[in-house]
């Protein structure tokens, strides 16, 4: 019988629309240039259980944004290592 390996750790923002920008807004405060106009966030973070795993961390950020913001968004998010951005545009 093979032991079980450890689980990877996973860190999610959950809440109301209002909690979840609110949390993701504090987090990208710290970003010099980023833009400060969203209506909706998500975000997941997912950590390997041991440093020797072949997986690596993997993060998503899904924010919802208007179409005029969405150069700036790129621009700035880009910058992020080891995320991948997915922006939404909001409907008109």
């Amino acid at each position: 019988m093979h032991p079980k390996p450890p689980a990877e750790s996973t860190h999610k923002i959950d809440g109301t629309q209002a909690e979840r920008v609110a949390a993701v807004t504090k987090q990208l405060a710290a970003m010099p240039s980023s833009p400060d106009r969203f209506s909706d966030a998500h975000f997941v973070e997912s950590r390997p259980a041991t440093a020797n795993s072949a997986r690596r961390t993997s993060r998503v950020l899904r924010l919802t944004v208007a179409p005029s913001d969405l150069p700036v968004w790129h621009a700035a998010l880009a910058a992020i290592p080891g995320c991948e951005l997915q922006l939404e545009v909001m409907p008109p």
